[in-house]
């Protein structure tokens, strides 16, 4: 999947909201993220490194003295309802995995350009992913529209 943006959520809680999607595909994940994270994406999506994102320059400065690097990140569900990132770490032949918060491994996903994978079964869970019939049925101007906002959105967008 990749990253199309990050749009602020009008419900409750106003956590912000990562979109994901297929390259050639129709299914769609949203991903509730936190404010710190949105701003991480927000930088890493636009391209700019912020002072505060050091940490995932750090992780992957880690991984790679100890003869690691990241190769993909994994979405998953748990039996609770929540959602968890996995980093996949490789050396050689070797292969790790590292659990993280789904917003922190998208942000190192971004940052090194590897791939992001989710099973299907989570992208057709309920509220978390947009289906191809609801797809289908949109104003093709609007969609347009919105990833305009999307491109314009800066981390200020996120503060409360």
């Amino acid at each position: 999947m990749v990253v199309d943006g990050i749009r602020r959520c009008d419900c409750a809680g106003r956590h912000p909201i990562l979109a994901l999607s297929e390259p050639d595909g129709v299914r769609w994940l949203n991903v509730r993220v936190t404010s710190h994270e949105a701003d991480h994406l927000a930088s890493e999506i636009a391209g700019h490194r912020t002072r505060a994102s050091v940490i995932y320059a750090l992780l992957t400065e880690v991984a790679s003295a100890l003869g690691w690097r990241p190769s993909a990140v994994r979405l998953v569900g748990t039996e609770g309802q929540e959602m968890l990132g996995l980093v996949e770490l490789i050396r050689g032949d070797e292969r790790a995995g590292v659990r993280a918060h789904p917003g922190d491994a998208l942000v190192l996903a971004c940052r090194c350009g590897i791939t992001i994978e989710v099973p299907l079964d989570l992208v057709q869970a309920g509220d978390r992913g947009l289906t191809e019939s609801w797809l289908a049925d949109d104003d093709p101007d609007a969609i347009a529209t919105f990833r305009r906002q999307l491109d314009d959105a800066t981390p200020d967008d996120f503060a409360r």
